[in-house]
């Protein structure tokens, strides 16, 4: 790990140096509009190329000898070719702006490739905490993985909405499996990462874009269904789903009242979480809201063993913000 360690911090160090060039350089930028967006000028959407650049690093060195972790070579070799196969077109959405139909049916065949070439990432069956009786997906379980790994993906499209708090988030996660000892050595590349690019996110330098969200989206959640299915027992069903809680719940209640309204689900809008803390509070309180919304009930869990008591205790958590937020905007539009 030394070496790899090592390699890493310099590749950051070089990124953090010379940003302005390797900005221009990649050409991935996201131009401003005056519906869904905040910023006010042209910025970087690179911010993906380190997180890509050092995760195939990463996988690269095990591939060779160089660094060893818990997963086979054929693994190793599995999850470099999808992440790349996720990063290009992640990086063509945040050039020519890709649809959401053609990105999800893309998304959708590159996952089923995947699990085809190694069935070890596949969700066979739920096992909950609270529970000793397991249901068996039989003939469902590789859409219904699929399923899964879309709509976490998506929750985290959605949820990068404003600057640090998805990258916050990110880092929340490799913290969470470096704890389990669950591919350590990966989980300290990406910390590293998500400090260099918090910098430059919380100075409005640059984006993660489309292409670090897909990659990472699609990382974290493979890596919590291969140690899911771990026979150390790493998590239960109910574990995964309070850690993908807050960006799940916001998926869930922004898509049913788009479809409420007639409006088609995937188009965006204003009506996020963030969107509304923004409206009371100054971008970093209603990050730092969010992300206690998230590691109240995580740590809560963590020390009880209650994962379905945690899931609740979020969604209660996330329903009085949302409604104590619409009273405060209810108000201050009265008065």
């Amino acid at each position: 790990m030394t070496i790899l360690f090592y390699l890493i911090l310099v590749i950051n160090i070089l990124f953090f140096i010379f940003f302005k060039k390797i900005q221009h350089k990649l050409n991935i930028f996201d131009k401003p509009d005056s519906k869904r967006k905040f910023h006010t000028k042209t910025i970087s959407s690179a911010g993906g190329a380190l997180f890509f650049l050092c995760i195939l690093i990463y996988f690269t060195a095990n591939l060779l000898g160089l660094d060893h972790n818990s997963l086979s070579f054929r693994e190793n070799f599995s999850l470099s070719i999808v992440i790349i196969f996720f990063f290009i077109m992640g990086v063509y959405d945040d050039k020519f702006l890709l649809d959401v139909y053609p990105r999800l049916l893309l998304s959708f065949i590159f996952i089923l490739s995947f699990l085809l070439l190694y069935d070890g990432f596949v969700i066979r069956e739920l096992n909950f905490s609270f529970s000793t009786s397991n249901i068996q997906l039989k003939d469902f379980s590789i859409l219904f993985t699929i399923f899964c790994a879309l709509l976490f993906i998506n929750a985290c499209n959605m949820f990068d909405g404003i600057d640090i708090q998805f990258g916050l988030y990110i880092m929340l996660l490799s913290i969470l499996f470096y704890s389990k000892n669950i591919l350590p050595n990966l989980n300290v590349i990406i910390l590293i990462c998500c400090i260099c690019f918090l910098y430059f996110n919380y100075n409005k330098k640059l984006f993660i874009g489309n292409n670090g969200v897909l990659i990472t989206g699609l990382l974290f959640s493979l890596m919590f269904v291969k140690f899911y299915n771990s026979p150390t027992n790493y998590f239960y069903a109910d574990e995964i789903f309070l850690y993908m809680a807050i960006p799940g719940f916001d998926l869930i209640r922004v898509s049913f009242f788009r479809l409420l309204k007639g409006r088609n689900m995937f188009l965006g809008d204003r009506n996020h979480l963030h969107h509304l803390l923004l409206k009371i509070h100054t971008p970093l309180k209603s990050v730092l809201l969010t992300q206690c919304l998230i590691i109240i009930p995580a740590i809560y869990a963590l020390f009880t063993k209650q994962y379905l008591l945690g899931c609740l205790v979020s969604l209660l958590f996330y329903i009085i913000i949302i409604v104590h937020t619409k009273i405060k905007m209810h108000n201050s539009m009265n008065n």
